[in-house]
């Protein structure tokens, strides 16, 4: 039985690890290393991307082309290092590595801090409503399962003020962060159009 148990483990591990790689038997094979870099290029990988491939391919006897591959990589960081693309990845919360040349960075930068302004502002307001839920199943449980549980009204009252009280607060605190994210969401669609003329942010509602 652990032998068997063993045998188990050892393929699900594998296939953890296969499906971890970068790339996969026939992409390795394919040698289209240039198309793979364009690929990594405009997911603003960093050149350390190329270990990750090595390791993929080695596996299957395949070495991948380091100037091919950073020539593809070039390619795609032209498409990467815009402001439009630095609000996109700012605005899902996307970590900056660093990767845009001098020439573009400050301009993927202006884009990318805005981003992230309605990224930090959606968070806030996620965090309110988290708390209003937890308030709410905390009035459930401390509330109508213990105190209504004893059939005394005049016991529960106060224990109902301060509970309703805390339910308000965290309203308020809702209200606040809807209104803080509607600010931040016309401030930033008014720079974003200075930075990026034309272009209409696609700001995501929750």
């Amino acid at each position: 039985m652990r032998i068997f148990l063993s045998v188990i483990s050892v393929v699900f591990i594998g296939l953890v690890v296969a499906s971890c790689a970068s790339l996969n038997k026939e992409q390795c094979e394919a040698g289209d290393w240039k198309g793979v870099g364009v690929i990594d290029g405009k997911e603003g990988y960093a050149s350390d991307r190329l270990s990750s491939h090595v390791k993929a391919c080695q596996k299957y006897g395949v070495t991948p082309n380091t100037a091919e591959y950073e020539q593809g990589r070039a390619i795609g960081l032209q498409s990467y290092c815009t402001p439009i693309s630095g609000f996109e990845q700012g605005q899902k919360g996307a970590y900056y590595r660093g990767v845009c040349p001098a020439a573009s960075e400050q301009q993927f930068k202006l884009g990318y801090n805005l981003g992230k302004q309605i990224y930090a502002a959606q968070e806030q307001l996620e965090q309110a409503r988290s708390d209003l839920a937890n308030e709410r199943a905390d009035i459930e449980r401390e509330y109508y399962e213990s105190c209504r549980n004893k059939g005394d009204d005049a016991f529960c009252a106060p224990f109902a003020g301060d509970f309703h009280f805390g339910l308000a607060m965290e309203r308020a605190a809702v209200m606040r962060s809807e209104q803080n994210l509607a600010n931040v969401r016309t401030a930033v669609i008014s720079q974003m159009a200075l930075i990026a003329p034309g272009y209409t942010p696609a700001i995501h509602y929750y």
